[in-house]
């Protein structure tokens, strides 16, 4: 007869669909199986998050002084303006490999919290396109509703409306680049034209209120 421990180590639980921002913010809680994330009325025990490579390095198999550290690859997945960090260990980190900064990707894995950072710990990350992270933000707004708008307070309202709406009709299937918003806004001879400045602090505000998005690094869509 097999013991609750074993029941409990073949179980594999549904992946979550959600939010990094939503995961940042979530309670983590526990019972008699173990750590959860709160999502709503969910108890998610492995998430699946979607998110732009920021940042990624490895780092190899270690001797130090009294024990081997074994190889890791640690990677910042961003969703707008939040972050979290994804960490893969032994046979995981193989998965990892060939995954470039830039890259827009889904990743599977378990929350856990190291002293007061939260990350997930890694077990499946794949390449995928601009189509499939807006498919997945469906599924995830059915699930916990549209995500929680905040104001935009401080930017010119104007040049706002006007990037947003610029961002609309020219972002195209993968967004349209930084470069273009710079060279639309910054460069040419219009007397409204705005500095760099201005530009980043409209489009963080545009991200930070869920009305844009970036499908890739440097590359701005708007939210349907």
């Amino acid at each position: 007869m097999k013991s609750w421990r074993d029941i409990k180590m073949m179980k594999r639980y549904v992946a979550i669909k959600a939010r990094i921002p939503d995961i940042l913010n979530s309670e983590i809680k526990g019972d008699e199986i173990g750590k959860y994330l709160q999502l709503g009325d969910i108890k998610a025990r492995r998430v699946h998050i979607v998110g732009v490579v920021s940042n990624s390095y490895f780092n190899s198999e270690t001797q130090l002084a009294f024990f081997k550290v074994t190889p890791f690859r640690h990677t910042t997945l961003q969703e707008n303006t939040d972050e979290i960090s994804v960490r893969f260990f032994r046979d995981a980190v193989k998965r990892a490999q060939g995954i470039e900064e830039g890259a827009l990707v889904r990743v599977i894995g378990k929350i856990k919290e190291f002293q007061g950072e939260r990350y997930i710990l890694g077990e499946i990350i794949t390449d995928i396109t601009t189509l499939d992270a807006e498919l997945f933000r469906a599924d995830v707004i059915s699930t916990f509703g549209e995500p929680v708008e905040k104001n935009i307070t401080e930017s010119n309202n104007e040049d706002v409306e006007r990037i947003s709406q610029y961002i609309k009709d020219n972002s195209g299937k993968d967004g349209i680049k930084y470069t273009a918003l710079v060279s639309g806004f910054c460069e040419n001879e219009d007397p409204e034209k705005i500095s760099e400045d201005t530009l980043d602090k409209i489009l963080n505000d545009l991200l930070t209120a869920g009305i844009i998005f970036e499908p890739k690094i440097g590359r701005f869509k708007e939210v349907e």
